[in-house]
């Protein structure tokens, strides 16, 4: 009984080789005989081969692989059931994220760099901007009037009756000089001085969070303040009374949240100066 593929075929080729050689003679019996015995072994061996690379292609490994998620087949639970569970195994990258951790500490980039560059920028130019504003109201004290030769944002308790007469007092070129006045007030002032005001803060009191928008609410309040100005110079002689009352609210917002932060940083410093000190009277009372 044939059992296989490889078999049949062998023997096919020996009943064929036979026949050949009793119909060729003995002559050609022995160069025929064990051509076609060896053509059909090596047929026989190339099928035996590829049946096996077949069976070797179906076989799945059973190797593991830590980094990809794999579908593990669980057996009959109490129920009688199968059930089915992906699990993802984190193993290797958990450990490549200890050992970098272990080897060297990963510190990622941080704003407090940046910040001290830039606080030590507005730090440097709050003196030279202080001198420029300086400069600026001499220049208005020399060619305006007395009643009028200061800019409405420099009163603290600025009242809204008082803006356009002000501004009336200034006159044409008055009004061109405030003009020219707030190609450097407008923005880049308040940017200046609550950079550095929270600059200040944050390193006397690094815990005090919300200590920190004071500065920036009061610089918020000046360009707001800014604007509205700007509106009634540009519409001067109109009167605006709704924003006549908003650079009043404005005006004493800013001064006062300014005033706020200043009192907040002599606190610190005071807190700061006496803290060694009254450290140190404990030392050696104990």
């Amino acid at each position: 009984m044939v059992r296989s593929r490889s078999e049949l075929l062998r023997f096919l080729l020996d009943g064929a080789a036979a026949v050949a050689a009793t119909a060729g003679g003995a002559a050609s019996e022995a160069p025929e005989s064990p051509r076609r015995s060896a053509l059909g072994g090596c047929l026989a061996g190339a099928m035996e081969d590829r049946r096996q690379r077949r069976t070797a292609a179906t076989a799945q490994p059973t190797q593991p692989n830590s980094l990809i998620a794999r579908r593990q087949r669980v057996g009959p639970d109490r129920g009688g059931g199968k059930r089915e569970r992906e699990e993802e195994d984190d193993a290797a990258p958990s450990a490549l994220l200890a050992g970098f951790a272990g080897s060297a500490e990963f510190v990622p980039p941080s704003s407090p760099f940046m910040e001290s560059h830039v606080f030590a920028a507005a730090l440097g130019a709050l003196a030279p901007s202080v001198l420029l504003l300086q400069l600026t109201e001499r220049q208005w004290a020399r060619d305006l009037p007395p009643q009028c030769n200061g800019v409405l944002d420099r009163e603290f308790w600025l009242s809204s009756a008082a803006i356009h007469p002000h501004l009336s007092c200034l006159g044409a070129s008055g009004r061109l000089l405030y003009l020219d006045f707030y190609l450097f007030d407008f923005v880049l002032f308040p940017l200046i001085y609550s950079t550095a005001l929270t600059g200040v803060l944050r390193r006397l009191w690094p815990r005090c969070r919300l200590l920190r928008l004071l500065p920036a609410l009061g610089a918020l309040c000046d360009v707001a303040e800014n604007v509205c100005i700007l509106r009634l110079l540009l519409t001067f002689p109109e009167r605006w009374e709704l924003l006549e009352s908003a650079v009043s609210l404005l005006t004493r917002t800013k001064w006062t949240l300014a005033f706020l932060a200043v009192v907040v940083s002599l606190v610190g410093v005071a807190r700061r100066v006496l803290a060694p000190a009254s450290g140190g009277q404990k030392d050696k009372e104990e």
